[in-house]
């Protein structure tokens, strides 16, 4: 699935988040962290058709390095965040839940996890 200069690819399996991580790599691309309101929004449409309504997606986000600080998997602070914010008040998990999955049942919402959780995943290629 392509968005932007972005293209999506849904990966087999369940994996933790670092070993998610490290499969994309594997793979050439990283793992997916949208930027934006329409990528996220096209990645969660995709997740839908791929992994099914009720899914749960790792993306390349986390605030390992510093808690509260969220970055994509090279470091780089991000600008746009999905916070499910209705509910459950997201990000609550403190120094316990370090990665950030987006859910279907929550219709595209990012929650903190635990990153030895296992979930589906996607990897991102950039598209010259």
């Amino acid at each position: 699935m392509k968005v932007h200069r972005k293209c999506f690819l849904s990966m087999s399996g369940q994996k933790t988040f670092h070993q998610a991580a490290d499969d994309c790599i594997e793979h050439g691309g990283v793992l997916a962290a949208p930027g934006d309101r329409e990528e996220n929004d096209a990645l969660h449409e995709y997740a839908v058709r791929t992994v099914g309504r009720e899914h749960e997606v790792w993306l390349g986000i986390t605030d390992i390095t510093a808690e509260g600080s969220w970055a994509d998997v090279s470091g780089v602070t991000v600008n746009f965040t999905n916070w499910e914010t209705e509910i459950t008040q997201q990000p609550d998990g403190g120094t316990r839940v370090n990665c950030v999955v987006m859910t279907g049942l929550a219709i595209g919402k990012w929650f903190d996890e635990s990153c030895r959780l296992r979930k589906n995943y996607f990897c991102q290629y950039n598209i010259p």
